[in-house]
């Protein structure tokens, strides 16, 4: 069993079986993360040795291996949600420093660095990339900063460049702060507009989401009311 755990052996490399065994044991021993790591550099797998070492809780040589061979993607999926403030501040601090504003906009969200994340999101470069709005619109979610909503509205309104942002994104931002009124009207002139243009799917599906805001509210109020009730 002993060869069997030697990184490198042959006997290691041809037993798939013992493999997960193997591994398990090493993750669940620090001291052995490396010998696994190294295992996985061997076959130029740099993906898995950092993932292992992740699992390992090798998390700062995990960062710098990605870092080195620019993996960096994998070093936070491998983190998912279970990592730190810490940690997802280093990733949005290495993602700034290579031009990448909305992964590190992403990940200063993560670290709960709202304002930080709102300047890299917010820019008329992002302005039409759905990725960076949606985030932007998550970002103000979870501040709860009525400042940073102010922001965002007043951006994807047109009201800071003078280019109104395209109206899917002020509907999903209604959506997300519960002002399902104005998420309707929203919709309904998204959907006039769709079907002007011949598109009747896509207006058909604006007014769909529309009817499901509604719906959630009315349920809301309704289990609001619930639990007030004596």
């Amino acid at each position: 069993m002993e060869r069997a755990m030697a990184p490198g052996s042959a006997f290691f490399v041809n037993s798939p079986i013992l493999l997960p065994v193997i591994l398990y044991e090493w993750s669940e021993n620090p001291k052995t993360s490396w010998s696994g790591s190294r295992f996985f550099l061997k076959l130029g797998d740099h993906s898995s040795a950092i993932k292992f070492l992740v699992m390992s809780q090798c998390h700062q040589e995990a960062y710098y291996l990605a870092e080195q061979h620019m993996k960096m993607g994998e070093y936070a999926e491998a983190l998912g949600t279970n990592g730190t403030t810490e940690q997802y501040a280093q990733i949005a601090d290495h993602y700034l420093s290579q031009g990448n504003t909305v992964e590190a906009g992403r990940f200063y969200l993560y670290a709960s660095n709202h304002q930080l994340a709102i300047n890299l999101l917010l820019t008329p470069e992002n302005g039409e990339n759905p990725t960076a709005m949606m985030l932007g619109i998550d970002t103000c979610v979870a501040s709860r900063d009525p400042a940073l909503r102010k922001h965002l509205t007043s951006f994807l309104m047109g009201e800071e460049d003078g280019r109104p942002k395209d109206p899917r994104f002020i509907f999903k931002m209604f959506v997300a702060f519960g002002q399902t009124r104005e998420a309707a009207r929203t919709a309904v002139l998204i959907a006039r507009d769709e079907q002007e243009r011949g598109s009747s799917k896509t207006a058909h599906k604006m007014l769909h989401s529309m009817h499901r805001a509604r719906l959630l509210e009315s349920r809301h109020l309704e289990f609001s009311g619930r639990k007030t009730q004596p």
